[in-house]
């Protein structure tokens, strides 16, 4: 009877320190989720912040560029004026073509590179936890 007894209280301590290698796992991921969610969230927010100020800058940028272009105009000549605004406007519409595209492809990358650490680590969680069962279930 106190053998018994004995391997129950054994068994019971068992079970609770497995219970307790779940709990903190189990919150070790959580944080883990937390810490990327919050890391992601203040990448897109300096990401916004940043398009905000290259538009404000651009506005900047092309109301200057007006300015010079309205007084070389004047000079030059209402034809030559015409000319070089629409190579102007054509090569910075193409430059914008551009550099969306680059932007668009970088976010692209950006994303799938998160998706495959997310899935890595999955991964390796779901290893773990195999192998604990293994080991853990044999003894």
């Amino acid at each position: 009877k106190i053998q018994t007894q004995w391997r129950c209280r054994d068994a019971r301590k068992v079970r609770r320190e497995k219970e307790r290698e779940k709990a903190e796992e189990k919150a070790m991921i959580d944080k883990e989720k937390h810490e990327a969610a919050t890391k992601i969230q203040t990448q897109w927010r300096c990401r916004d912040a940043r398009k905000v100020k290259r538009e404000k800058e651009a506005v900047r940028d092309a109301k200057e560029r007006e300015e010079k272009e309205k007084e070389k105009t004047e000079l030059e000549g209402a034809e030559e004026e015409e000319r070089s605004k629409q190579e102007q406007d054509d090569e910075a519409r193409a430059k914008a073509a551009t550099r969306i595209q680059s932007q668009f492809r970088g976010f692209k990358a950006r994303n799938q590179v998160l998706e495959l650490m997310y899935l890595q680590q999955q991964n390796e969680a779901l290893e773990e936890a195999e192998e604990k069962e293994r080991f853990g279930g044999g003894s």
